[in-house]
């Protein structure tokens, strides 16, 4: 069941709506630190770990080419491949490092003056936004190091995203049952965007479609997931979906949109075209996070608490496997090519490489980083030399 609509239509909403970004941050169940992104590149994965640490891999040669070290303990880490750096958060210095991925050395420090548990990439890989706990978000330029934009006055913030061609941010807070809504043009709020709900029911992120037009965040108390329309800044529409949704995730082909529950332990599988729920399939265990491959037609659910991952097929609706870990699963990233996941290990401080054409574990990297963060994915083979 729809309820509510607003000013966008069934046509923008579609063009909006396929192959969702991943490009937000937030503070999940399962860690201290923001979920999963993925730039644009397929080549060298970077993790995060203890005591300032950060491994790259090498997913095309299937090994650790080297460790970097910051030295302080690590929030984020974000990669451009524009600038072909790697920005790593320190929330407890309110800065951001700067490291040249070529000569692998730090080439600048972004004192921001605020923390910085979460850091995301605009939309065209010009710049990062910061935001956390102490409710401040800043926008700072690649090119310059220097920062653009700056909002104060907000909650904790848990999540955030960019909106169209990177002119507007999106913001969860903490207690807050709102999306803040930040014009950086004119560093400024808005007005929010009103979720119905209990406000002391956390929100599990806010995602966006790839041109930044529609918006998607669960409502885990209600039921249901809320359709944002990011061109008006306003609701387009509820759904009703099973119990504890979490994070919305939209496979690359924009053919559907994928609900992970937890209580409900099921994946819900929402059609991009009718809205409709095409179906609800119990997995038998809390899924945190959903990463699809493979030309986009299996679903990869990923446990809350386990090492064992259910296989969906999205043209089925089914479940059709297993995959057995060594460990207990992390976070991933799907290369651009859709063949390959790279998910970590946390306990073992190792990345399984998944072949998800064959939907099976290629290999178990040592990334001699302890307790891995959520990967990033970067196309830079600079750090191989």
């Amino acid at each position: 069941m729809v309820e509510g609509t607003s000013k966008l239509t069934r046509r923008s909403f579609l063009a909006g709506a396929g192959a969702m970004a991943l490009a937000s941050g937030g503070l999940g169940a399962r860690s201290a630190m923001a979920k999963t992104s993925l730039t644009h590149g397929e080549r060298i994965v970077f993790a995060a770990g203890d005591k300032g640490r950060v491994a790259a891999v090498d997913l095309k040669k299937r090994r650790l080419e080297t460790v970097l070290e910051v030295g302080y303990e690590i929030g984020q880490i974000v990669p451009s491949n524009k600038y072909n750096a790697l920005f790593v958060t320190d929330p407890a210095g309110k800065a951001a490092t700067v490291m040249d991925l070529a000569s692998r050395e730090v080439v600048a420090r972004n004192e921001l003056g605020h923390s910085a548990e979460i850091a995301i990439a605009n939309t065209d890989d010009s710049g990062i936004a910061y935001g956390g706990s102490d409710g401040v978000v800043s926008v700072w330029a690649h090119r310059t190091n220097s920062e653009i934009a700056r909002v104060p006055g907000f909650a904790p913030i848990t999540s955030m995203t960019f909106g169209q061609r990177g002119r507007s941010l999106y913001v969860v807070q903490d207690g807050r049952r709102e999306i803040a809504v930040v014009d950086l043009a004119a560093n400024m709020a808005l007005a929010p965007i009103t979720l119905e709900g209990d406000a002391s029911v956390a929100l599990d992120g806010v995602s966006r479609s790839l041109d930044g037009g529609t918006g998607f965040v669960s409502l885990p108390d209600l039921g249901k997931v809320a359709i944002l329309d990011l061109t008006q800044n306003s609701l387009y529409a509820t759904l009703n979906v099973p119990a504890d949704p979490r994070r919305v995730y939209a496979s690359g082909d924009g053919l559907h949109f994928l609900v992970p529950h937890g209580t409900a332990q099921s994946v819900t599988v929402i059609s991009s075209e009718s809205l409709s729920v095409m179906r609800s399939i119990d997995v038998g265990y809390p899924v945190a996070e959903i990463i699809t491959g493979w030309l986009d037609l299996f679903a990869f659910a990923i446990p809350e608490n386990g090492n064992e991952i259910a296989v969906i097929d999205l043209q089925q609706y089914r479940e059709v496997g297993r995959l057995r870990l060594s460990g207990r699963a992390g976070h991933g990233v799907v290369t651009s090519d859709t063949r390959q996941i790279a998910l970590t290990l946390p306990e073992q401080g190792r990345l399984a490489v998944i072949e998800t054409g064959t939907q099976s574990l290629a290999k178990s990297i040592r990334t001699k980083v302890a307790q891995a963060q959520p990967p990033q994915m970067a196309v830079s083979g600079n750090i191989c030399h």
